[in-house]
């Protein structure tokens, strides 16, 4: 990723931002991170589901989108949000500890059904999107996974940093 004025600039690197929150009223840290792949390609998405933490996940290509994406999830008391263009595209609302519906089974599935395909429409690639978006930071899973304290080796159990510093 290349480096200009002591800033990674991923925006035309291929490489998505994804930022885990603390949601939890302990610390209020954010961490950083960047994913490409079979990840989101446009827009941002943001969830209150993200097992184990439930902390707060966010994945964009552009800020503006993360903003009201983060924004969407945090004034909902949690959920799942898509934005694409400064719109959103799709929204499940899960305001019980930002992890369940207090709406019906129909509407709840209807939301599900919305959020699932905005994700797919903006590129999020896997038979189970809002899993896998979800498991982001679970670490109890290999390899790297993303914490609201930065990227972790779950394998050796170790925090590993953002970059590395080269001498040029």
């Amino acid at each position: 990723m290349p480096v200009r004025n002591n800033e990674l600039i991923w925006q035309d690197s291929g490489c998505v931002l994804t930022m885990v929150l603390e949601r939890h009223g302990k610390n209020g840290s954010i961490a950083y991170g960047f994913a490409k792949g079979d990840c989101l390609k446009q827009g941002a998405v943001c969830s209150s589901l993200s097992h184990d933490s439930h902390n707060i996940i966010i994945q964009g290509s552009s800020i503006e989108d993360m903003h009201l994406a983060v924004d969407q999830v945090i004034a909902n008391h949690g959920g799942v949000a898509a934005v694409l263009n400064g719109e959103v595209k799709g929204f499940l609302s899960l305001p019980i500890a930002g992890l369940m519906s207090n709406k019906s089974v129909e509407e709840t599935a209807r939301q599900f059904i919305e959020i699932r395909k905005a994700f797919e429409d903006q590129g999020y690639v896997h038979r189970n999107t809002i899993m896998n978006f979800a498991l982001i930071a679970l670490t109890c899973i290999p390899k790297i996974r993303l914490t609201d304290q930065g990227y972790m080796d779950t394998e050796n159990l170790k925090m590993v940093p953002l970059y590395e510093e080269i001498e040029c």
